[in-house]
């Protein structure tokens, strides 16, 4: 008898899946990004350019909070109603108590205030400092301009490298190198 329950248990877990699909939505639309609905939350906040791992996770907390709703809810299950709540916490997160520290965009130089960009107005405003940086003609915007590798100060000796390269000469090894060669 124990197991005709496990059975039937399992057969209802598999209808309750099956309904929850059918009701679910395949694909749905956040932060002008198409995404698929079977993703649960924080997994479906990853695909959006401008929100990594811990942003993700720390939104997810918040949106699950706010909609007090589970954590094993795939996105495709949210109403309008709920999408749109949680396109306003990805866009101004500091707003619902998330850390100013995962935020992207702080200190805007326009204005100084905390700001958060995500997908196109992200790549738009990067793309708009590094043209700035280039015509002030600062060393990191030479560097951005030129192409000549690394903008932040780290070693070119051995990393970074485009093309085909061979390994490192070490200065000892050169004269014998020149030795080899005139033989």
């Amino acid at each position: 008898m124990g197991t005709r329950q496990k059975k039937s248990n399992k057969q209802e877990g598999k209808d309750e899946r099956k309904q929850r699909a059918k009701s679910s939505k395949t694909i749905v639309r956040i932060a002008g990004k198409d995404i698929d609905g079977s993703f649960t939350l924080p997994v479906a906040l990853r695909q959006i350019k401008g929100i990594g791992h811990n942003l993700a996770d720390t939104l997810s907390k918040v949106i699950i909070d706010k909609l007090s709703m589970s954590k094993g809810t795939t996105i495709g299950e949210l109403n309008e109603e709920q999408l749109k709540i949680v396109e306003q916490i990805i866009k101004h997160p500091e707003e619902f108590g998330v850390p100013s520290y995962l935020i992207n965009f702080r200190k805007n130089p326009n204005d100084g205030k905390n700001v958060h960009l995500i997908s196109n107005d992200l790549v738009i405003t990067m793309r708009n400092i590094i043209q700035k940086e280039r015509a002030m003609k600062t060393w990191r915007g030479y560097r951005h301009g030129t192409r000549k590798g690394k903008v932040r100060g780290q070693k070119t000796r051995r990393t970074g490298r485009r093309g085909l390269t061979v390994g490192v000469i070490r200065k000892k090894m050169k004269p014998a190198a020149g030795k080899a060669a005139s033989k």
